[in-house]
């Protein structure tokens, strides 16, 4: 365990390790505009989900590549179903009071 996390559920750089099978991951997508021969980078990176097809990163539909992904990392499981309800039990305490 890694911080209460599984090593797999880590950011990795593209340039180290693509995801081994096909699905949806998390991905880091970079901001760019190209200037001449230079590339200007963005500060408004953003974080959200893509398809991986085993060769390209696309967007979740599946029609169009994601250029600027520069890290990516499996969804993390799910919290087990016993936390999930005493979670959702205490919501509605809440709500009732």
């Amino acid at each position: 365990m890694l911080n209460g996390l599984e090593r797999t559920e880590r950011w990795r750089e593209v340039t180290d390790k693509l995801p081994p099978k096909v699905g949806y991951v998390i991905v880091a997508q970079g901001h760019y505009t190209p200037i001449g021969s230079r590339v200007d980078w963005h500060e408004n990176a953003k974080c959200r989900y893509a398809y991986w097809d085993g060769r390209d990163f696309l967007e979740p539909n599946g029609n169009f590549p994601l250029r600027t992904v520069t890290h990516w990392m499996p969804f993390p499981r799910l919290p087990s179903e016993e936390a999930m309800r005493r979670v959702f039990r205490e919501l509605l305490a809440e709500e009732a009071e």
